[in-house]
C-alpha cells in the first residue's frame, strides 16, 4: 500500500514540475514578445 502511495506521489511531483517548467517557458516567451512589440 505504501509503495503505491509513494509511486503516485512521485508521479504527481514529476507532473507538477513539468507543468511548472512549461508555464515558465510560456511566461518568458510572452515577455520576449512584448519587448519585441515595444521596439
Amino acid at each position: 500500500m505504501s509503495s503505491i502511495f509513494s509511486f503516485t506521489y512521485l508521479l504527481y511531483v514529476q507532473t507538477g514540475l513539468i507543468c511548472f517548467l512549461e508555464i515558465q517557458k510560456l511566461f518568458h516567451m510572452e515577455k520576449r514578445f512584448l519587448l519585441i512589440e515595444k521596439i
